[in-house]
């Protein structure tokens, strides 16, 4: 059992916690628009490696290929 120090201690330490928390939440508000109409999902995006046509390139089977060998 911890004892009346150690509990204020822990006390302490969750409600500043708890304060970061409330301040990360209040940033992230500021880029919810303020009609409420945001999209359900928003589209991805950069996340798709291209090459220099602008395709979208595969490089699953590669990787995937890569990472076998690097087991073997």
């Amino acid at each position: 059992m911890r004892n009346g120090q150690q509990l204020a201690e822990m006390e302490r330490d969750m409600l500043e916690e708890h304060r970061k928390d409330l301040e990360a939440l209040e940033r992230l508000k500021r880029f919810l628009p303020k009609n409420g109409s945001a999209p359900a999902r928003s589209p991805v995006s950069g996340l798709q490696p291209e090459n220099t046509d602008g395709e979208f390139v595969d490089i699953s089977n590669d990787l995937t290929e890569f990472l076998y060998q690097r087991e073997v």
